[in-house]
């Protein structure tokens, strides 16, 4: 390559991968466990947790979510808000979620986690800090393009609880909802 290109090719290599990195828009926080789902109906709880609500929602400014969020500058952010809700029977509330995906019939999807991921004031779970409250609600960036609008759209999320240690009481759920 003529050396009088290098340079400009280098900067266009740079700006690319800087381009690609703020738009990764979320990331895992660094931690050093993940929960282990072991099901439900056994010695960790009684099966029921629940999907309770879900919308998309759009805000002026970027608000507060489990994920590290780096956000583009944008005149609004669409976010995913999630309330699941774990049996009655569940000593304490949902701990983690993981396997969090949605799609809606015109062909829009997104993962949003992949990997449980420990939230609700839990990090690594200990006996003593387990979440009072039964229900847990989240707000989970989202691509705007994928934001369902006027159609039939599947949620998908496998809720955590009971945790002892990273072995988890979990159930799989999923919940279609018109989208206005």
């Amino acid at each position: 390559m003529n050396q009088k290109y290098i340079i400009p090719f280098v900067w266009l290599v740079f700006l690319f991968i800087i381009h690609v990195k703020t738009h990764s828009f979320c990331e895992y926080p660094n931690s050093g466990c993940f929960p282990n789902g072991r099901g439900c109906n056994n010695d960790y709880s009684a099966c029921g947790a629940q999907i309770e609500s879900v919308s998309w929602e759009d805000y002026d400014k970027p608000m507060e979510s489990p994920l590290d969020c780096t956000y583009d500058l944008q005149d609004r952010y669409t976010y995913l808000n999630l309330t699941v809700r774990v049996p009655d029977s569940a000593a304490g509330g949902p701990e983690a979620l993981g396997h969090f995906t949605f799609s809606d019939d015109d062909g829009n999807s997104e993962r949003i986690l992949g990997d449980g991921l420990f939230l609700n004031g839990v990090d690594c779970p200990e006996d003593n800090n387990k979440p009072a409250s039964k229900t847990y609600t989240s707000l989970w960036l989202i691509s705007r393009a994928n934001k369902p609008n006027n159609v039939w759209a599947d949620v998908w999320v496998s809720i955590y609880w009971g945790c002892k240690g990273e072995k988890c009481a979990s159930e799989d759920v999923h919940k279609r909802i018109w989208v206005p």
